[in-house]
């Protein structure tokens, strides 16, 4: 069982401190490197850091009963266009070494589609156009 808090938005101990109380026994928050991204795990899972920045932490993972490897990738994307981008480069980069499942979540901080969108400001073509092909190329 694993768990992804996003925006945290508290310190390393109260992290810990929330936690253990809900039961898991790890942990990865940096809040130095990346305050915006908590994973907490159980003992069933043994997870160790495979890449992380200010945008995402990428854990590579493998399940203690089954015997399964597996990467978990959580974003919590820039607003910038800019920065973005280079979310979906890594992403891009990260897709062609990894054979294993992988689970990519979070916040990406765009929309795929108009369809998506109810009220506030308005989006730029170009930031969903990035997002979609970004996605079809890991298909």
């Amino acid at each position: 069982m694993c768990l992804c808090i996003l925006e945290p938005k508290v310190s390393t101990r109260r992290i810990k401190n929330l936690s253990r109380r809900l039961g898991f026994q790890e942990l990865c928050y940096d809040h130095d490197t990346n305050h915006h991204i908590a994973i907490m795990w159980k003992n069933d899972v043994t997870m160790s850091l495979n890449s992380i920045d200010d945008q995402f932490i990428t854990l590579q993972g493998l399940h203690s009963s089954s015997g399964q490897n597996f990467f978990l990738s959580v974003v919590y994307v820039s607003c910038s266009k800019h920065a973005r981008r280079r979310i979906w480069s890594f992403l891009l980069s990260l897709n062609s070494q990894i054979n294993d499942p992988w689970i990519v979540g979070g916040d990406f901080n765009v929309i795929s589609s108009w369809n998506e969108k109810n009220g506030g400001r308005i989006i730029d073509n170009g930031s969903m156009q990035d997002l979609t092909l970004s996605l079809s190329s890991l298909g």
